[in-house]
């Protein structure tokens, strides 16, 4: 497989730094919050993940995140920000508690980072968790791997990555040959 197309790390960016202050406390700060934080990563090249830390802040309440996190995470999904991804990082537990209700009550989920160590926190599938760990062990997937893997159908195993893709989990590196006449992309995870 090709492993010419990755994601390049930006430098870190800190909340803290675009709150100008360690307690976030409602919509409207969170909106001036995302503004900067959408106009940073639209600064970015494409091809990056820019980690998005949370160090410093003591407070961060529910409506809050849900402008930061959720309105962030749902810009990138929706494909305006082009092949541009975060995963958080330095997220208390209280933190990420208010974060975690954000991204679960829209139905969507991001990635955090803990000590090198990248999960998914937020609204994800048993189904499309296990692939995403699966997926994650590998570095770089495809669709005859995820069916061989969970026994499942090709078709099942492209809904499974095509899933994981739509939630900004992972992004298609290329497309090769399937040795049975067909094609079949490639992906690499996010983090």
């Amino acid at each position: 497989m090709d492993n010419s197309v990755k994601l390049t790390r930006a430098a870190i960016l800190s909340v803290r730094t675009l709150a100008g202050t360690d307690i976030l406390n409602g919509r409207e700060e969170g909106r001036k919050v995302f503004e900067k934080l959408v106009k940073h990563l639209e600064s970015q090249p494409l091809d990056t993940i820019l980690p998005l830390s949370f160090a410093g802040i003591k407070f961060l309440d529910y409506s809050c995140a849900d402008e930061i996190v959720y309105r962030t995470i749902s810009r990138i999904t929706s494909g305006e920000l082009g092949a541009r991804f975060i995963v958080l990082q330095n997220v208390s537990t209280s933190l990420e508690e208010n974060i975690t209700v954000a991204l679960n009550t829209r139905d969507v989920c991001c990635l955090l980072e803990e000590q090198k160590e990248i999960r998914v926190i937020g609204k994800i599938s048993d189904p499309i968790s296990n692939t995403y760990s699966f997926a994650a062990r590998k570095g770089m997937i495809t669709a005859g791997e995820v069916g061989d893997e969970f026994k499942t159908k090709v078709s099942a195993s492209s809904n499974r990555l095509t899933t994981l893709e739509r939630m900004g989990l992972i992004y298609k590196v290329e497309e090769v040959p399937t040795g049975r006449g067909g094609k079949q992309y490639v992906y690499r995870v996010v983090g």
